[in-house]
This record gives structure tokens, C-alpha cells and sequence, in this order.
């Protein structure tokens, strides 16, 4: 897996929260993603569906709260278990059932 350049981080976290944010979500992705891009975007998803990163008007912006983020999710595996079990158990069976068809199955399933 290609790794992202450290400078990454501080250029997607400008781009998702302004200059003023951009350390502390920087930081934040750089210690829990692993300079992974799928990682990346699986917490930047967490930290949505968390309530941690909010819109306001057209414009993302980080409340208090990244310190207090589960340190128990440490590898991508646990960060997409744990946005999955939020979804209703309806969807998590599809979701289930399109894992076990491999990469390619059909809307009828």
C-alpha cells in the first residue's frame, strides 16, 4: 500500500476545515490513519458520523472532542466495523451479503 507524504495531511485537513483547524485535524489523521489513504478517508467518515467534524453553512469545522476519540480503533478493520454497526441491521445484511459475492455481484442480490 502507497503511504501519503506527510504534507498531505496538512493540505487535505486545509481543504476540509480552514487554516485555523488544519493543525489539530492534520495531527489527528497522521497518528490514526497511518499516512493510508483509505484510512484517511474512513476517519474523516468516522468523524462525521461521530459529530465531530459538522457542516456550518458550506464550511467543515471540528468541535471539541478528538481527544476523545476510541484509542481501542486502531487499524482500518475496526474503523469500518465500527461505522458499520451503527447502519440498521437491513443494510448491514446487504452490506454483509455484497462482502461475501466478492467485488462483483448484481443490484438483484
Amino acid at each position: 500500500m502507497s503511504r501519503l507524504p506527510r504534507k498531505c495531511f496538512e493540505e487535505i485537513a486545509s481543504s476540509l476545515v480552514g487554516v485555523h483547524q488544519a493543525p489539530l485535524l492534520a495531527g489527528f489523521l497522521e497518528r490514526r490513519a497511518s499516512r493510508l489513504p483509505l484510512q484517511i478517508t474512513e476517519w474523516v467518515n468516522y468523524l462525521w458520523d461521530e459529530g465531530l467534524l459538522v457542516s456550518d453553512f458550506g464550511r467543515w469545522h471540528l468541535v471539541d472532542g478528538l481527544d476523545e476519540v476510541d484509542e481501542s480503533i486502531d487499524n482500518v478493520e475496526k474503523l469500518v466495523l465500527r461505522r458499520l454497526q451503527r447502519l440498521p441491521a437491513s443494510t448491514r445484511r446487504v452490506a454483509f451479503m455484497a462482502a461475501m459475492s466478492g467485488p462483483n455481484f448484481e443490484t438483484d442480490l
